[in-house]
């Protein structure tokens, strides 16, 4: 299980350096520079990954903060889209 993760990582890895070495290419005249960044940015990623990982099973409360986030995000963004429709409502009431 483990040497399937970590080939998994590897492809997450490469995918990453590929996909953004044509943007910094297209941004950085020097190549070597360009291909360098990518592969610290790659090596961060692994290694940040790494501590993530490690520091979310600190916060065993995550998950619920999380949650909640999510859950006043969602409802706020449906406040407001009620709110336009009801503005929006006779619109509705003639179609209906």
């Amino acid at each position: 299980m483990g040497f399937l993760v970590a080939c998994c990582l590897a492809a997450t890895d490469v995918i990453f350096a590929v996909d953004s070495a044509s943007a910094i290419i297209a941004q950085i005249p020097d190549v070597f520079l360009a291909y360098s960044a990518c592969a610290y940015a790659t090596l961060g990623l692994r290694a940040t990954f790494f501590m993530v990982s490690e520091l979310i099973s600190m916060f065993s409360l995550l998950k619920y903060g999380v949650g909640f986030v999510l859950v006043f995000t969602g409802k706020k963004s449906l406040s407001i889209f009620l709110e336009k429709s009801e503005k929006n409502a006779f619109l509705f009431s003639k179609i209906w």
